[in-house]
């Protein structure tokens, strides 16, 4: 049994939070100096951010800078993330009195300080032209792919070898964080951007996140399991057919949001609702009314299984964020399925009774 220490110091380390606030602070240069389009006054330069990120990797090995203070404080940097996502909800806090009612959370306003803090006052929030929650969500997924990089080269550099299954594995959530500061525009379209408050609830999901898929790539680089190539490629079919479904069916609800007379939607059906509103109704969501959670889940299971066989029934760290994935999924569903009762009317109510499954196809 794993023993709590109640030292202070056992979970924080200064130097694990000085690299912390100096990745913060080095991506919010980035946005300065790195070109992207404008969108809603906000430039879109993720992508670039973390390609320079990750190159910095092999850059800082031939200078013989050694990457192992961050493997080696791996723990204290997921600390210290927790951390940081308390103080940045309690500025987020301060920094919402006087603002604007019309862009206050409905959550997070209320008599309740600590609601408040958990929620969040500020729907988007901005502090000298960078928008808070679009920053936290690029540390999120920049923050992942780095994290795979190091722990990857810091391993092969260490043992003299590469495993290629850890490599695939450190390959798939790294291919996830590309895709999503690609599409970083697509953002201003989910539900986080749309619904949450910038609180310590959607502060520390997006800070500690990086630490919950590579648990999974810490665990193999430690036990350094070996699959078969057919195991391996049926694994990655996986991945991919998630990625597909989930690009796939969320371009098309992000592009029906900025315009729904837009050619690539000429070949969905859609019904209208109340307000000139749209929904599709066929392709993907013609097979289940949430083919992108459906995506999601498909790739997020797809990271776990190549150290599944080695598991066992022991080594359940691993599972935790899929597990918890799915069922914050199968919750959101059941929320936004309300929601989506409310804006689309009868609309909702005729797609329902001819699309009965929220996400897996004969199972729920």
């Amino acid at each position: 049994m794993p023993t709590l220490s109640l030292d202070p110091r056992d979970y924080v380390d200064y130097e694990a939070v000085g690299m912390l606030v100096s990745f913060v602070a080095l991506l919010r240069v980035l946005e300065f100096i790195c070109m992207g389009k404008e969108v809603h006054g906000y430039r879109m330069n993720g992508f670039q951010s973390l390609i320079l990120v990750l190159l910095s990797v092999p850059v800082l090995v031939h200078h013989g800078v050694s990457l192992a203070p961050i493997t080696a404080k791996y723990f204290h940097l997921m600390c210290g993330a927790i951390l940081l996502s308390y103080a940045q909800a309690l500025f987020s806090l301060l920094l919402s009195w006087g603002s604007d009612p019309l862009a206050l959370s409905s959550k997070g306003n209320t008599s309740n300080p600590l609601v408040n803090l958990y929620h969040g006052r500020q729907l988007n929030p901005s502090l000298l032209g960078a928008n808070l929650k679009l920053q936290t969500f690029r540390c999120s997924m920049i923050g992942l792919a780095l994290l795979n990089t190091i722990l990857v080269t810091e391993a092969a550099l260490a043992k003299g070898a590469v495993n290629p299954t850890v490599v695939i594995a450190a390959t798939f959530q790294i291919l996830y964080a590309l895709d999503a500061m690609f599409y970083e525009d697509c953002y201003f379209y989910s539900h986080d951007s749309l619904y949450s408050g910038y609180g310590w609830s959607l502060i520390s999901s997006y800070l500690t996140f990086p630490f919950l898929p590579t648990l999974v790539t810490r665990y193999m680089v430690a036990s350094s399991p070996s699959l078969s190539w057919p195991a391996l490629t049926a694994i990655a079919a996986m991945n991919l057919l998630g990625y597909y479904i989930y690009r796939s069916s969320e371009n098309q609800r992000c592009q029906l949001a900025r315009d729904h007379t837009h050619p690539s939607l000429a070949h969905l059906a859609t019904l209208e609702g109340p307000k000139g509103r749209r929904l599709i109704v066929s392709g993907w969501w013609g097979l289940v009314r949430h083919p992108n959670y459906l995506g999601e889940l498909l790739v997020q299971w797809s990271w776990l299984l190549p150290a599944a066989p080695s598991l066992g029934a022991t080594q359940l760290v691993p599972y935790y964020l899929p597990v918890v994935t799915s069922l914050m999924l199968i919750l959101r569903c059941v929320q936004i399925n309300k929601r989506n009762c409310r804006k689309f009317g009868e609309a909702w109510t005729q797609y329902t009774g001819r699309v009965r499954a929220n996400i897996v196809p004969c199972v729920f």
